[in-house]
């Protein structure tokens, strides 16, 4: 008789249990997101020559407590990735996990403006009007987003032309 009488109790404390702990709003947290601050870009079309650079200002429409990380990725033209060098961010490596090469920048906490500057190398190559394709992607800890329009960045690069004589040792 004990036995029946402390099974009954113990299913009714696991039914009282399962009911109390099944109230709608103990959860609200998990359903309530982060608003990410979203990036854009001044400008998304350059036209240079080589050896200029051209400056990407990014301007966040929010501040938040912590950095966020951004990537640029040249994605395509005839322009190569060893052709630029970029001030103000940290070439990726494959263990950092940012996927493939490029160049990845936080934008401080607490700040909502951020710029690098992007500078074509100067050959003596001539090989005509290059063009760079970058892609501006969240990247990394994806705390922030990229606005529509400026994800995508286009510079348009002539060759450098000079009177002087150029020679390339081999």
């Amino acid at each position: 008789m004990k036995k029946i009488f402390r099974n009954k109790f113990l299913l009714a404390a696991l039914v009282l249990g399962t009911m109390a702990s099944c109230s709608e709003d103990d959860d609200v947290t998990e359903t309530t997101r982060a608003v990410k601050p979203v990036i854009t870009v001044d400008a998304t079309s350059f036209t240079l020559t080589e050896g200029e650079s051209f400056t990407l200002n990014f301007t966040a429409d929010k501040a938040i407590s912590t950095a966020a990380d951004f990537k640029l990725e040249l994605v395509g033209g005839e322009g190569s990735f060893r052709d630029y060098t970029v001030t103000g961010a940290t070439e990726t490596t494959i263990d950092e996990g940012a996927g493939i090469i490029g160049h990845t920048f936080s934008i401080p906490a607490y700040a909502t403006t951020y710029s690098i500057t992007v500078t074509v190398d100067q050959d003596l190559d001539v090989e005509g009007t290059e063009t760079f394709v970058f892609a501006l992607t969240s990247a990394v800890n994806a705390r922030g987003l990229v606005a529509e329009g400026s994800g995508t960045i286009t510079a348009t690069v002539a060759d450098y032309v000079s009177n002087d004589v150029g020679v390339s040792l081999t």
